[in-house]
């Protein structure tokens, strides 16, 4: 008699590429740009100084590719749940 349960997950196949190749990233990805492009827009219009103003794009850049790296993260994508 076997006491321990079957396991139910499986691993993501694909990984990172199949994910980020899919529609349901794009959008969100949409998404991730468009609140932080916001987000930013009033800093960046009240900035006369073009210096900053190239600086809070950097900046801006950065997050939007942190965000997006957090989405697609490899811990984010271990495992499926095969109900």
């Amino acid at each position: 008699m076997e006491t321990r349960k079957p396991n139910k997950l499986k691993l993501f196949e694909g990984g990172r590429d199949e994910f980020e190749g899919t529609n349901k990233f794009r959008n969100r990805v949409a998404e991730i740009r468009g609140d932080l492009t916001e987000k930013y827009s009033l800093t960046l219009s009240n900035e006369r100084n073009w210096l900053r103003r190239l600086l809070i794009k950097v900046k801006l850049e950065i997050d939007i590719r942190k965000r997006i790296h957090e989405l697609s993260s490899v811990k984010n994508l271990h495992a499926v749940n095969c109900d």
